[in-house]
């Protein structure tokens, strides 16, 4: 039983460390097997002396989860920054407690009446935690799912809407960003606020590109919802592409500035403020490139002028997201927090 247990704990191990000190490039983790409490310390002593490791600060403890006695620790009453490596955790919590099939959910209501091909009233979009509206998940088209909604509508005989598109995030709290994240990193992607509504990891991507002596800044989608300050100089000769991006705290107003080598072309990111709404501007642009026009507005649930009670509305379709052991392969490779 011992022997069993240190080669688990020496796999689970070898995976964290792994997926902390360096990029993965495929699932090629040795198996170990340990008789011994000193022979799995040695061990580990060897692994964490590595001269590759040497500008590396490690703070581990390893103990049985049956008896409590511990297999191994180092440094384990220093604090660190967890950053990536707490997403191991989180996704193994997630396993336990959605299991490996989970799919998230989003529900799409009518609050109003369809006469002929007219809803006659809002569209109303119920947000569950779903994260994989995006590309990554659909071949790099951030627009697939809600092209697929838009064929759904227009499978219902739907082509106008009157009202408005209203994004339901009720079912979560108000808290998008994670306790103790720093706030001069809320423009970065890897920042990006969480919520039961999200659309391309909310954030817009920017690329900075030249023509004869100035810099280009287009963004993805274009839907007008940040606005851009361009800031970029172009250089030439042996100066080097330095592209930075700023968004102003609790707005959509965003700088891009550094420098860009005559040439060459740079992509970044940048998040956005309040996900709910920059879910429903996009749906609605992508909504009418489809044929249904849309005369109301794209709001949050908190901006809306009435009360929107999902269980007086009727219920026209939900969208599942792939299954969460797909979505953690993402979660896990990737600095998706």
């Amino acid at each position: 039983m011992e022997s069993k247990l240190f080669k688990v704990m020496g796999l689970v191990f070898l995976f964290i460390i792994s997926v902390g000190a360096q990029e993965i490039k495929q699932d090629t983790i040795p198996k170990y097997s340990f008789s011994t409490i000193p022979e799995f310390w040695k061990d580990m002593d060897d692994l964490f002396n590595d001269p590759n490791f040497s500008n590396a600060q490690w703070g581990v403890v390893i103990q049985s989860l049956e008896t409590g006695e511990y297999f191994y620790k180092r440094n384990e009453n220093k604090l660190y920054i967890p950053a990536s490596d707490l997403k191991l955790l989180t996704t193994a919590a997630g396993l336990i407690l959605l299991g490996p099939d989970y799919r998230f959910s989003t529900n799409v209501y009518i609050n109003g009446n369809i006469d002929g091909s007219v809803l006659d009233g809002d569209l109303v979009i119920e947000g569950r935690g779903d994260p994989t509206i995006s590309g990554r998940f659909y071949n790099n088209d951030m627009f697939k799912v809600y092209k697929d909604w838009a064929d759904s509508l227009l499978a219902l005989g739907i082509d106008e809407i009157t009202g408005n598109m209203i994004g339901y995030d009720d079912d979560f709290d108000d808290k998008s960003l994670g306790k103790g994240w720093r706030s001069d990193l809320e423009s970065y992607w890897f920042e990006a606020p969480s919520g039961p509504i999200s659309f391309n990891d909310n954030v817009v991507n920017i690329t900075v590109t030249t023509d004869s002596t100035r810099s280009i800044v287009t963004i993805a989608p274009d839907v007008n919802y940040i606005v851009v300050d361009n800031a970029v100089a172009v250089v030439d000769g042996d100066s080097a592409s330095n592209i930075d991006i700023y968004r102003e705290r609790g707005t959509n107003l965003v700088k891009v500035f550094g420098t860009i080598h005559q040439g060459d072309s740079v992509q970044t990111f940048v998040t956005v403020n309040n996900p709910t709404q920059y879910s429903m501007v996009v749906l609605k642009k992508i909504l009418r490139d489809k044929g249904i026009e849309v005369r109301g507005y794209p709001i949050d649930i908190d901006a809306a002028t009435g009360p929107v009670l999902l269980n007086q509305i009727k219920k026209i379709f939900t969208f599942y997201s792939p299954p969460f052991k797909e979505i953690i392969k993402v979660i896990n490779k990737n600095s998706e927090n």
